[in-house]
């Protein structure tokens, strides 16, 4: 397949929505570091990635999760980590967890949490 260039990127970008001057940002490194032959499945999959670095960036203009899940979402999102009712975990602010939440994890996710 032909290789997406940036200005493909940059028309695909506004298309779906990301603010002109965000996607000229970004069209230059779509090209250079996604591609279709980047995954398994080629454009398919392509299409899947894109559509859900989007949305989880606020079309790309959000580059970091701010973490402010409730007890209870955090049980729904991730129960294997969190196991049991809401109720047995602390508040959560972004970016900082309480203390009764982080000894459950280990310490490079709390790492990870925590950056």
């Amino acid at each position: 397949m032909a290789r997406i260039t940036a200005e493909s990127w940059l028309r695909v970008l506004t298309i779906c929505g990301v603010r002109a001057a965000t996607a000229a940002t970004w069209a230059p490194l779509f090209e250079r570091y996604i591609q279709d032959d980047d995954f398994s499945e080629g454009r398919a999959e392509l299409h899947h990635f894109v559509g859900q670095a989007l949305t989880e960036s606020a079309n790309l203009e959000r580059l970091v999760e701010d973490l402010s899940y409730t007890p209870q979402r955090l049980c729904e999102v991730w129960p294997a980590r969190f196991p049991g009712s809401a109720g047995d975990y602390g508040t959560v602010t972004p970016n900082v967890m309480s203390a009764p939440a982080l000894p459950k994890m280990t310490s490079s996710e709390q790492k990870r949490l925590m950056q």
